[in-house]
């Protein structure tokens, strides 16, 4: 029987009392023996985290009392603790990108859920890029899709400053979703007309 229970999620939502938040979520994650990483942010929350199901399920409902609602939430289960340790750090970003400029609830690629993706790469008018790194992209990839050959997240911006065309209608995916929201919210503030992104990623 799998006794822990792991969970990805993260949000862009404007957080503030960042301290606060992060004293309060490491107090409950303590007390309820939770390990694996969270990073805070003006921007919003992005973790991985590991332990009971009762203090998993406690902690989302605790930062959901702190406005933070609309985690997304993906869950899987082991029979052992995977990760050593916790960590919640307060970053100036939850995924880095080096562009703090982006409004993210007010530019993003419009979602498309996954049992309508397929329709997506099926459209000869739509370009679809892997947002992933190369190293990602030679693991499997979607079909026809084009692999902007980053080594990094950061290097997205100098490819989609020089490769995409903002007449074209573009759409991305990534593992989880967090790179995607990102890209998009760059593109959308640049000028590209449509945009597209693939809704929690790949990963179930």
């Amino acid at each position: 029987m799998n006794k822990f229970k792991i969970v990805a999620f993260y949000e862009f939502t404007e957080l503030k009392n960042l301290l606060e938040i992060k004293e309060k979520i490491s107090k409950f994650s303590t007390l309820n023996r939770i390990k694996g990483t969270i990073l805070l942010s003006k921007e919003g929350v992005n973790g991985t985290i590991a332990g009971s199901p009762d203090s998993i399920d406690g902690l989302i409902l605790k930062l959901a009392s702190y406005g933070i609602k609309k985690i997304n939430p993906k869950f899987s289960y082991s029979e052992f603790l995977p990760f050593p340790r916790l960590k919640v750090k307060i970053k100036k970003e939850i995924v880095t990108f080096r562009n703090n400029d982006l409004d993210m609830n007010k530019n993003k690629g419009e979602y498309v859920d996954p049992e309508n993706w397929n329709n997506i790469l099926n459209d000869p008018e739509i370009t679809v890029i892997d947002v992933r790194n190369d190293f990602e992209v030679e693991m499997g990839t979607f079909k026809n899709s084009i692999n902007p050959k980053t080594k990094s997240f950061t290097d997205f911006k100098e490819y989609a400053d020089k490769e995409i065309n903002k007449s074209k209608k573009i759409a991305m995916f990534c593992t989880g979703g967090i790179r995607c929201e990102k890209a998009s919210s760059y593109l959308v503030s640049n000028g590209v007309e449509k945009v597209y992104q693939l809704k929690g990623g790949i990963l179930k």
